[in-house]
């Protein structure tokens, strides 16, 4: 069997990410950020274009841009999405020079929303949107990067995030400049398609309508009466293509009576496919080659997607709630089966037919799933690929449960401190940032056990300063360190839950602190020696009543897990707001 070999793009650690920063702000050669134009740059000069339709697009690429074919003619994919965050967080056009280096950054495996966070540390993005309540800051996102005030569901949404979760308004600008219409008004076309587009109003009906049915924006190039073979091809451009994708004219059109007939090629994570579009007097009647012969193709195409790390929820026709499922499920590839390297993905799976009911009694669902074998550097895991009545509506990911064997041996260090496994089996790690400023980063031992570095939680430490280590529920909790126990008992988690907790002092580092917490049967006091790897402090992990950011890149059900972290006490916690 052919098996295809995709890269997973890697996201940047807050390591690498403060390196950028540094890098940007405080070199003199990096591009400017803050609106000053440095020697040697130039603003873009945005420009206009109506389409024969009547519906206008925003053409941001310069007359000095396009003179660079190296960066002109080869604006694809992702590149749309790293010029876009210019207008989302400074409301202008990105300079030249910027553009430039925001690409490569780009192109060397920075994600969308590491450069968004280095954009955000500029004072440029402070004088845009200044010091503003959340609510004035939303109608202001709306302003600068949809140009229209928020509709009354939209601003609620927005400001409940902002007021209920962790979600900084970083995370605003990001996901509203992600939406479909700002990739509209804002489509970043290379000089080939501008030139192709203004030169000939069908080529202009044929691009447009394929770029919105991978962005599953409306378009007035589609007629209200269709027939059944385009609406057969519409339905399977949506399936194979999202937003991400490159859309380029393919060649001349050609004439045949009243129809002339503009090939277009469109591509997304190398899956590329060349629709000849039929367009009668400014109108599209017809797309010929959408529909493959085998009828699961898209099945392959959306998963190649998914396991490159794009967004395949956005333009498919799912509701918000059947999107945030799919990219919560998405989510969980990349780091599953490891962040860095490479996935071979099988071919065409199996794919089964069933029929479902619905909860609500009405009538029942035609249900396709097609499953796949995703196989990284760390594990293989299932992905597979549903459609509900021939409409795509999800991805689900089987995780196979797993434990390494590791005896209590060392699973990373501080300096002279050695953290050990707090149990004998062992599934995984997650490292993520402490809540603590004076909690030290932890350096992974090489070992079984797979690892992975969590989400930014917005909490501004080192990506290892803390670690989730998901365990066997059976297995006893053994002392992660040699030292003597300075406090041990019971506090409440999040001002809600019970939970045990114990701090050692480790012996190769007097003053540092070792937590540890999520853990039965605390079998320590203060004053007591132990040893790492011997002591038992604890029965077993517990299973915490709510979904732990680790229980992601596990198998379901997830098991417990026992948190570790190593502080410094002298260093003191910025005032954070919260408390019980």
């Amino acid at each position: 069997m052919v098996r295809v070999r995709r890269v997973v793009r890697r996201s940047l650690t807050i390591a690498v990410l403060a390196t950028l920063l540094v890098t940007v702000f405080a070199n003199p050669e990096a591009p400017a950020l803050a609106g000053e134009k440095r020697p040697g740059t130039e603003i873009l000069d945005p420009g206009s274009r109506t389409s024969a339709g009547g519906s206008s697009s925003t053409a941001v690429v310069s007359a000095s841009l396009r003179d660079l074919d190296e960066l002109g003619a080869s604006l694809s994919v992702g590149h749309g999405d790293v010029l876009r965050l210019y207008w989302a967080f400074f409301e202008r056009d990105p300079d030249l020079s910027g553009a430039r280096y925001w690409i490569d950054v780009f192109n060397d495996g920075a994600s969308i929303d590491a450069i968004a966070f280095a954009f955000s540390s500029s004072a440029e993005f402070r004088q845009t949107y200044g010091a503003t309540s959340d609510r004035d800051f939303v109608r202001i996102v709306y302003a600068n990067v949809l140009g229209r005030q928020p509709d009354s569901s939209g601003f609620a949404y927005w400001t409940g995030l902002l007021r209920e979760t962790p979600a900084t308004r970083v995370d605003v600008v990001r996901w509203i400049s992600g939406s479909t219409e700002f990739i509209a008004a804002h489509p970043f076309r290379s000089e080939t398609v501008r030139r192709a587009v203004d030169a000939d109003s069908d080529v202009a009906a044929a691009v447009d309508v394929v770029e919105s049915l991978a962005l599953g924006r409306s378009t007035g190039y589609l007629p209200q009466n269709r027939s059944d073979g385009l609406s057969a091809a519409i339905e399977n451009v949506r399936k194979r293509f999202g937003a991400f994708s490159t859309v380029v004219p393919a060649g001349a059109c050609t004439v045949s009576g009243q129809v002339r007939s503009c090939p277009i090629a469109i591509s997304e994570v190398g899956v590329t496919a060349t629709l000849i579009v039929q367009v009668v007097q400014g109108q599209v009647v017809g797309i010929d080659g959408a529909v493959e012969a085998n009828p699961d193709a898209w099945a392959l195409d959306l998963i190649h997607a998914a396991v490159a790390g794009r967004d395949i929820a956005d333009g498919r026709g799912l509701s918000p709630e059947a999107a945030a499922i799919v990219r919560a499920n998405v989510a969980r590839i990349a780091p599953t089966i490891g962040a860095t390297g490479t996935a071979v993905l099988a071919p065409l799976g199996d794919c089964s037919d069933s029929v479902v009911s619905t909860p609500t009694g009405g009538s029942a669902i035609e249900r396709r799933a097609c499953s796949f074998d995703v196989t990284g550097p760390v594990m293989t895991i299932s992905v597979e690929a549903v459609t509900h009545n021939g409409v795509f509506a999800g991805v689900n990911i089987i995780v196979p449960r797993h434990y390494a064997e590791q005896n209590y041996t060392p699973y990373a260090t501080i300096g002279d401190v050695i953290l050990h496994h707090p149990a004998d089996r062992v599934e995984r790690i997650g490292f993520h940032e402490s809540g603590h400023d004076g909690s030290q980063a932890q350096i992974p031992v090489k070992s079984d056990t797979k690892i992975m570095t969590m989400r930014s939680r917005n909490r501004g430490n080192d990506s290892h300063s803390a670690a989730d280590i998901v365990v066997h529920p059976e297995a006893q909790i053994r002392a992660p360190v040699t030292g003597t126990v300075l406090r041990a008992g019971t506090y409440t988690l999040y001002c809600k839950y019970s939970d045990h907790y114990l701090v050692i002092e480790p012996d190769t580092r007097p003053g540092f602190e070792v937590k540890v917490l999520h853990f039965e049967g605390l079998a320590v006091a203060k004053g007591d020696r132990v040893v790492a790897g011997q002591t038992v402090v604890g029965s077993n992990a517990r299973k915490l009543p709510f979904n732990s950011q680790v229980d992601d890149f596990t198998a379901d059900p997830s098991s417990g897990h026992i948190h570790i972290e190593v502080v410094d006490p002298s260093i003191p916690d910025r005032p954070s707001g919260g408390g019980c």
